[in-house]
């Protein structure tokens, strides 16, 4: 198996990005099922707005020399722009002083006039920032009770082999300032970096997992990894590994089941073409499971990114309809009588990036592998399916 999809990746490519799945013949979607509903963040997009969070107030003065424009702007960095926090006026003498209610830790930056400072926040500062404007620069720069940020200063100035500096510090990464490592790792080519996007991706989803930094970030890894596997989901190609914890959080490889034959099987609680072809799949595994065949299922219950977002960062929101969730998958392997062990999720729904990385866009979607685990079969159910297993299993 060529490829490997770990738990560090622990969160997947929006797919609605591109319109809602779109149904093949026989299978279910997120847009066309019933009782996938949720608390405030249902399917069909009718979620109930909750109160947007505030992880604290930072406030920030000091002084900027040679400053032209009349205000001082503080933006928060978003995935492809910048919004703008507040502002506040700019003394003759370049004196300033704003307080702000930062939505969640994240990269920000000062802005004045053409010239801005990155800035790294948490919500609870007290920091004073100096420094000369020249044009579309900040020079001379000071910043003191923001250490996040402060650890940013050594990077803004211009090095003779910036690269080779980032790659060392990323060979040596560490979790103290993890907004600082997303802020490097932008600075690298993903296609020749792609280990340490990941690396910053586990630090983030572990940290800050429902941050919009963090959505972006495995969008961006999700979208290389279906780039590198378009063609390779096929009768005759190596299935690609996945690794995402079980019920007990426990990460359960794909290949670890490598000399068996493998039916790889794509469900949902809420899905009921997956649910009525279930009797199937357990009569198959019950027939042929002490003869070499396994079944590893992959669930997309969960939550989605789109319904991550209408929950706007709230944990207690996140955490209960997660747990509601995590407790359909478990009732549905119960009540269907799944009885193998296999059974994996990282309960994202649709932008689980197993599912990205297999391009499945509806659902049940089964791949079935020999025991060398190459695909020989996809989308093959009921006695076509047992008819498959059993030739492949002589």
């Amino acid at each position: 198996m060529n490829k490997i999809l770990s738990l560090s990746i622990a969160f997947g490519l929006l797919l609605s990005s591109c319109g809602e799945p779109k149904p093949t013949e026989g299978g279910s979607t997120n847009g066309n099922t019933s009782g996938n509903s949720s608390t405030n963040s249902s399917s069909n997009g009718t979620a109930a707005t909750p109160p947007k969070p505030q992880v604290g107030s930072s406030s920030i003065s000091g002084s900027f020399k040679n400053a032209t424009a009349d205000k001082v702007f503080l933006d928060r960095k978003m995935p492809d722009a910048y919004d703008v926090i507040t502002s506040v006026a700019l003394a003759a003498d370049g004196n300033f002083e704003l307080k702000a209610d930062l939505p969640e830790a994240g990269i920000y930056r000062l802005r004045v006039g053409l010239a801005s400072l990155p800035l790294i926040l948490e919500g609870k500062e007290s920091a004073k920032v100096t420094g000369s404007i020249n044009g579309e620069n900040i020079e001379n720069i000071s910043i003191e009770g923001a250490p996040m940020s402060a650890a940013l200063l050594p990077w803004l100035k211009p090095q003779a082999n910036q690269e080779k500096a980032l790659m060392a510090h990323f060979a040596n990464l560490s979790d103290e300032n993890i907004l600082l490592n997303l802020y490097l790792v932008e600075r690298l080519d993903i296609n020749k970096n792609l280990p340490a996007y990941q690396a910053v991706l586990k630090q983030m989803a572990e940290k800050l997992p429902n941050s919009a930094h963090t959505l972006a970030l495995n969008a961006k890894i999700s979208m290389l990894l279906a780039a590198q596997s378009a063609g390779q989901i096929a009768v005759g190609a190596a299935a690609p590994d996945i690794r995402l914890p079980n019920p007990d959080g426990k990460e359960m490889s794909l290949s670890s089941l490598k000399g068996k034959v493998v039916l790889v099987d794509f469900w949902a609680s809420w899905c009921g073409p997956c649910r009525k072809e279930n009797p199937n799949v357990v009569k198959i595994y019950q027939q042929y499971k002490d003869k070499g065949f396994d079944i590893y299922s992959v669930s997309l219950d969960g939550i989605d990114n789109n319904n991550l977002m209408r929950m706007q960062n709230n944990p207690d929101l996140i955490k209960a309809e997660g747990d509601k969730q995590r407790k359909k998958w478990l009732d549905a392997i119960k009540a269907d009588n799944l009885t193998w062990t296999n059974h994996v999720s990282d309960l994202r729904g649709w932008s689980s990036v197993a599912a990205v990385m297999y391009g499945v866009n509806s659902i049940p979607r089964t791949f079935l592998l020999d025991r060398s685990g190459k695909i020989i079969g996809m989308n093959l159910r009921g006695e076509e399916l047992a008819q498959k297993v059993k030739e492949a299993l002589k």
